[in-house]
């Protein structure tokens, strides 16, 4: 079914769309659109985060509904800490080529796509905040245009 004219003529946030939801899809979230992704030839979008809804014919932004959108309270450790003891003694060698900033990318990109397996290169900053890999090795800036820039300018 699909979304009301008046639903969508709402002023909300640029790049964001609207999707009904509910028993009687009758509830409508306000969705941001963070990019796309070719998929058999043609552009399909990625959504990102829920930023607002609409209720009585107003946008009314998450802030306002007291959700939270603050830091993870548990990050994933476990399988992160492991392969950490397992392949931290790689680092030295990297360090031989590459200065320590570098290294530390290198690094955290690594452990990310083996403990996340077929993980995209714009889900890495998001994994990385909610996993252990964060307090190991602060500060690594593992954002999609970082990662997409950093591993073009090593091939």
């Amino acid at each position: 079914m699909p979304i009301p004219k008046e639903i969508l003529a709402v002023a909300r946030p640029k790049n964001t769309v609207v999707h009904a939801y509910g028993k009687n899809k009758d509830h409508y979230s306000v969705v941001s659109r963070v990019g796309c992704k070719y998929q058999d030839g043609r552009r399909v979008p990625i959504n990102g985060v829920t930023v607002g809804h609409i209720i009585n014919l107003t946008f009314i932004p998450i802030e306002s509904n007291n959700v939270s959108q603050s830091e993870p309270d548990i990050k994933d450790w476990a399988n992160i800490k492991l392969c950490d003891e397992v392949f931290k003694d790689i680092k030295n060698e990297l360090l031989k080529v590459f200065s320590s900033s570098d290294v530390d990318k290198i690094y955290c990109i690594s452990i990310l796509r083996v403990c996340y397996h077929k993980i995209k290169d714009y889900e890495l900053q998001g994994a990385y905040k909610r996993s252990f890999l964060s307090e190991l090795y602060p500060d690594v800036i593992l954002s999609k245009n970082i990662v997409s820039a950093f591993l073009n300018s090593r091939v």
